[in-house]
């Protein structure tokens, strides 16, 4: 597979990384909360899901 086609490829997968992060973002903010963990933490937590899946699917460049 030559590099343009491996890029095309790689641009369509791209709006379906960022509603997954999304996704998640919502999914971990709404989850019950846990005694031990603040809702900042959850919030938090919530942020660096949406971050890391963004960042390691180079969804957004």
């Amino acid at each position: 597979m030559s590099t343009s086609e491996q890029a095309k490829s790689k641009r369509n997968l791209k709006p379906l990384w960022i509603v997954l992060a999304f996704a998640s973002l919502i999914i971990i903010t709404f989850l019950p909360n846990n005694s031990d963990l603040p809702v900042a933490g959850q919030r938090a937590l919530a942020i660096l899901a949406f971050a890391v899946i963004l960042w390691v699917t180079e969804g957004v460049t």
